[in-house]
């Protein structure tokens, strides 16, 4: 997509599609590519996240902290961080690079702080999946417990 003579990055198009143009544009300037080595730890269950990280390349892997098996999988297109930030507390699981190297375009959280206010569609849309996403962590966290 080009907006105003300059490229809008593909992964911020398709991850945030309700952001209009501008924002597209403005989210494309913040943005942080970085590329993980395969099983590579991305973000530590119970460290601080700095970063809504969406995935351009690759799969990752989520787990609980104490366990290597992943409860979840994301693939390009898709998206992570967005509960930590929401909830301005440490990650709730590991995340890591799953079999192959993963590139990974990053919004830092003010710019991410930012977009949730000027975009009250794409927050609302962000703040159901955070709360869809941390309410299945509580409930695997209660399952296992209960074993």
């Amino acid at each position: 997509i080009i907006s105003d003579g300059e490229f809008i990055d593909p992964t911020v198009a398709s991850v945030l599609p309700s952001l209009d143009h501008p924002q597209m544009l403005q989210a494309t300037h913040e943005l942080e590519k970085r590329v993980f080595e395969p099983e590579e730890m991305i973000i530590r269950q119970g460290e601080a996240v700095d970063y809504f990280y969406m995935l351009a390349d690759g799969k990752v892997a989520v787990s609980d902290g104490g366990s290597d098996s992943a409860v979840a999988c994301l693939e390009a297109g898709q998206y992570f961080g967005e509960v930590e930030l929401m909830c301005k507390g440490p990650a709730i699981a590991n995340v890591r690079a799953d079999g192959a190297a993963v590139e990974l375009a990053m919004i830092p959280k003010d710019h991410f702080y930012q977009i949730m206010e000027e975009s009250p569609e794409t927050g609302d849309l962000l703040k159901q999946v955070a709360s869809d996403r941390r309410e299945e962590n509580l409930t695997r966290g209660e399952q296992a417990v209960s074993v």
